[in-house]
């Protein structure tokens, strides 16, 4: 089982400091890492496509439109933190062809704005708390993010250290994907010479 102490300790180890007992603990590791954690949090789960954090959502519009520019605003889920994509019909029917595209949309304001009919289809990134939920590449690439984030405030910043640690975030966000715990956004080839032809 793992826990935010758990992970706190990790970021600690790494630094050569003293580990802590609880979050709430009167030390200044635990009072730094319950300052950072949820900011650094998001920003880590929001930086990639983590398949443990995405999911799927079919959205409800609003009952107040855009004012303009678009014709329907979609409120996001309360658990979201970044949109993978919006999955949509094209104007044209293609069915055959290509039967779902990338939509053009806009977020503004806890809002996906766009065109499309209600229900939307969406694939977000969502904010998952428990550590016990992450994927471990996702555990050991947070940790190091701690390290960095608390290096700064707890030890001295001795030359090369936020250089390596960052070295380290890297190797274990690249691990993560080849590990297939991060996956790309999908990509839709643009429409051919033929297809533009057999449509018009």
């Amino acid at each position: 089982m793992a826990s935010q102490v758990d992970i706190v300790n990790h970021a600690l180890t790494r630094l050569g400091e003293a580990r802590i007992q609880d979050m709430g603990e009167d030390s200044k590791a635990a009072e730094e890492a319950s300052a950072v954690w949820d900011l650094l949090l998001d920003a880590e789960l929001s930086a990639n496509n983590w398949k443990f954090a995405t999911k799927r959502a079919s959205l409800p519009a609003s009952a107040t439109p855009p004012a303009f520019g678009f014709a329907r605003a979609f409120p996001v889920p309360a658990d979201f933190l970044a949109l993978s994509y919006v999955v949509g019909q094209n104007a044209q029917d293609t069915s055959d062809y290509r039967p779902d595209a990338l939509a053009t949309f806009e977020i503004e304001a806890g809002q996906i704005l766009t065109d499309l009919p209600a229900p939307l289809r969406i694939v977000y990134v969502a904010r998952v708390t428990d550590p016990n939920l992450w994927d471990s590449g996702f555990r050991n690439a947070f940790a190091i993010k701690m390290a960095q984030a608390l290096c700064y405030t707890l030890t001295p910043l001795r030359e090369g250290r936020e250089q390596l640690l960052f070295r380290e975030y890297q190797m274990a966000v690249e691990t993560a994907k080849q590990r297939s715990a991060i996956q790309a956004p999908p990509q839709f080839a643009q429409d051919s010479t033929w297809f533009a032809e057999r449509e018009s």
